[in-house]
């Protein structure tokens, strides 16, 4: 016996249980659970599956049937194994067990078809225009690099001191640098095949920085330029009489004074400019302050809690 129940025939749960015909059914379908027989009220003696039962409603005797036929028997997919199509795996209950589900064959791919192909136009994707690069002098016509002091000028910001920055070069030396000093610098406004250079007074500072102007040229700033004051291009006042150089004026204003040189005494008198060691300074300021053999305390990769003594190569 495979513990199923025999077919019956059972009428609806509103029908009166007190019917002699429908009472004997079900007293033998009871009877036949334990027997193994069938039933006597099936008309045609044909037994039928088990598995077309489902078990559901309560009939008031401590059974619980249900009249609900289920679809017949389905066989798996991949082995061929019979079964009870809600005992079944998958999404449309084709196979018998996980592991028949598993190695279920994949869904072939649907190949794409372009959007040409059915005569539909591809949307082209907008694409922004590039930005407009900024030159040095500003103009949006013509590229080229990042200028400094072209952003003070335009941002109107004021640039942090190098003496804020402790570890920075020329942190210590760099209050010998104040606005109003006089240096030498090139003069660019010039027609002379050979390098000629004049005084300039710095009329802004930021950072190593400085906004320059030609000495004559008073509240005239059209050839005003920022140079980096620790660089070679500039130099203390006195610098051109040592290597025996002339100081040439701006063609801009040359014709503005006839006597130069008493222009300069008047205007160099009593005037700052850069320490004469300046560069000097520069150039140690650049240096290692780590020196080989000197010992430092250093914290411990193994324990980056601990520190330990260390030694420069």
């Amino acid at each position: 016996m495979d513990g199923s129940f025999p077919h019956m025939k059972l009428e609806d749960d509103d029908d009166d249980l007190g019917n002699s015909n429908d009472s004997y059914a079900l007293m033998d379908a009871y009877d036949s659970l334990g027997e193994g027989s069938t039933s006597p009220s099936d008309s045609n003696g044909e037994e039928e599956d088990s598995r077309d039962m489902d078990y559901g409603s309560d009939t008031g005797m401590g059974l619980t049937l249900n009249a609900a036929v289920l679809p017949s028997s389905v066989r798996c997919d991949r082995c061929g194994k019979e079964g009870v199509r809600h005992a079944f795996y998958g999404k449309e209950k084709r196979y018998c067990s996980v592991a028949c589900s598993r190695h279920a064959p994949s869904k072939p791919s649907v190949p794409k078809v372009k959007k040409e192909a059915l005569g539909v136009k591809a949307e082209k994707k907008s694409v922004p225009p590039p930005p407009i690069p900024t030159t040095v002098n500003g103009s949006k016509n013509k590229p080229g690099p990042f200028d400094w002091g072209v952003h003070v000028d335009t941002e109107k910001k004021e640039a942090a001191p190098v003496t804020s920055f402790k570890h920075a070069p020329m942190s210590g030396h760099w209050s010998d640098v104040a606005v109003g000093m006089k240096v030498e610098v090139l003069n660019t406004d010039c027609d002379l095949p050979s390098k000629v250079f004049w005084i300039a007074q710095v009329i802004k500072i930021a950072g190593y920085r400085a906004k320059l102007r030609y000495e004559g040229f008073e509240e005239n700033s059209s050839l005003d330029f920022w140079c980096n004051l620790c660089t070679m291009e500039v130099h203390p006042v006195g610098w051109c009489a040592t290597i025996g150089k002339p100081l040439v004026p701006p063609k801009t204003i040359q014709h503005k004074y006839t006597n130069w040189k008493g222009f300069l005494v008047k205007r160099l008198t009593g005037a700052k400019t850069l320490p004469g060691d300046f560069y000097t300074k520069v150039v140690e300021s650049r240096e290692c302050k780590f020196k080989s053999g000197m010992q430092l305390e250093v914290v411990d990769k193994c324990s980056i809690s601990s520190m330990r003594v260390a030694v420069v190569d």
